[in-house]
């Protein structure tokens, strides 16, 4: 065989069949050699080009045939979740959670659209389904795998509905994912409707206690819970509830009709546990709704 370069070995090889470039480590390592054996007054040996054919890999089995991969399936085990399956929310900012169980996801987009969704926050999502674009989601887990998507919900309580599809790398699609989810942002309302019955009391026998009893709005409630407070305004969680040490009742508790009633009585070493010192004590109810709102 004649002395080659491997510009010319290479050239014979692409001449042979649709192989793919060589590697520059390898092309290097064939110019090194091939530099020796001419300082040695060798020729190019037939291993060296052949070593330069094995490394144009076939593009898909051999010059004369290719393999192509048919796929008219759509992605498997697909759901939607919104909130995490949540029934309720109490924000407009939710996130949509689409599912697969097929595995690689390389290449999967998502779509969502509904009636539901604010189409103001995202071009991509939208109120029409031909009116959305595709989105290129990050997946995570390891089959199954999720895109979790931002969604902002349209203002007004009510049901939202959300609806999606996912596609493939050959955008063979999933049918049309439904789910609904109600916005609730309206706190619900509680009110002090008798007593207190005394206003001053000291930690001694017969001077120690105070009765009232509140009411529930117009919502029905899931749990309550009474507190000492810096004032009228304050919201929950910024004093402290009220304990039961010292014969406290009424304190907290779980669901109530709406337009029920609790009595409360309060005995002043709770009361002074809560808050320690004298001076006005400011003792407010606090009751939540099931979508997780509390009372202001």
């Amino acid at each position: 065989m004649s002395e080659l370069t491997v510009v010319e070995a290479r050239e014979l090889v692409l001449r042979g069949a649709r192989r793919r470039i060589p590697s520059q480590a390898f092309v290097e390592s064939r110019r090194r050699n091939r530099e020796i054996r001419r300082a040695e007054g060798r020729k190019v040996a037939s291993d060296d080009w052949k070593g330069l054919w094995d490394e144009f890999i076939p593009m898909a089995g051999g010059a004369s045939s290719f393999n192509v991969v048919l796929d008219t399936t759509a992605p498997g085990g697909a759901a939607l979740a919104l909130n995490g399956g949540a029934s309720t929310s109490t924000s407009v900012d939710i996130t949509a959670a689409l599912t697969t169980t097929d595995n690689p996801v390389t290449g999967y987009q998502i779509l969502i659209w509904g009636t539901g969704v604010d189409p103001a926050f995202n071009a991509s999502i939208q109120v029409a389904q031909g009116s959305s674009a595709w989105i290129t989601p990050t997946w995570t887990g390891s089959g199954p795998f999720t895109a979790n998507q931002a969604v902002r919900l349209a203002t007004g309580d009510g049901a939202k509905s959300v609806s999606a599809r996912i596609r493939d790398d050959v955008w063979n699609e999933t049918s049309t994912l439904t789910q609904s989810i109600t916005l609730d942002t309206t706190a619900p309302t509680v009110n002090w409707t008798v007593g207190p019955d005394v206003t001053k009391v000291s930690t001694l026998s017969g001077k120690r206690t105070v009765n009232a009893t509140f009411t529930i709005g117009a919502e029905s409630v899931v749990a309550y819970e009474v507190a000492v407070v810096a004032n009228s305004g304050s919201a929950r969680g910024s004093g402290t509830v009220i304990g039961t040490t010292n014969g406290s009742t009424g304190v907290s508790g779980g669901a109530k009709a709406n337009g029920t009633t609790q009595a409360v009585v309060l005995d002043a070493r709770d009361i002074q546990a809560a808050s320690a010192g004298d001076g006005t004590k400011v003792i407010k109810v606090f009751v939540q709704d099931a979508a997780g709102n509390w009372s202001v």
